[in-house]
């Protein structure tokens, strides 16, 4: 099984704030992309490629089917945090005004800032948990952790 078997363009459309009819393209080449960049860096190789293993043998065990859910939140917000900020650099290239849902008010750049501290604010939070729990549940041997960048606690 493949990251992007088990992280499905779907799966990821369920848990976001994303439009469900968002160019599947658009989410498969931002997933690519916090895939290399945000989400592999935090993990050992070992640990990551024996936990898609199990999936690819359907021998997950409890822990691995609630680890996914957390990766799964995690990539999801950075998907959505990637997304806003590529289509805040697109409308600001471009000169367009960007219009609400209704087309009917602009939206401010202080609302386009709000909105990417909030989705920033929970990538982090997701990032923590995630984490957190790797921290507590996963040890790849005595001593060591199964982890490379935790910088939490």
């Amino acid at each position: 099984m493949t990251f992007e078997e088990l992280f499905t363009v779907a799966e990821i459309k369920d848990v976001s704030i994303m439009q469900k009819n968002i160019n599947d393209d658009v989410i498969t080449l931002l997933l690519s992309l916090v895939k290399s960049i945000d989400f592999l860096p935090l993990f050992k190789e070992k640990l990551f490629n024996s936990f898609l293993q199990r999936w690819t043998d359907g021998t997950q065990t409890a822990d691995d089917v609630e680890l996914k859910e957390y990766m799964l939140n995690y990539i999801t917000k950075c998907i959505e945090y990637r997304a806003v900020t590529t289509l805040t650099y697109q409308i600001r290239a471009s000169g367009i005004v960007s219009m609400n849902a209704e087309n009917a008010n602009r939206v401010s750049d202080n609302e386009r800032k709000n909105l990417l501290n909030q989705l920033n604010s929970d990538k982090e939070f997701y990032k923590n948990k995630m984490l957190n729990f790797v921290y507590n549940n996963y040890n790849e041997n005595v001593g060591n952790k199964a982890f490379k960048n935790f910088d939490i606690l």
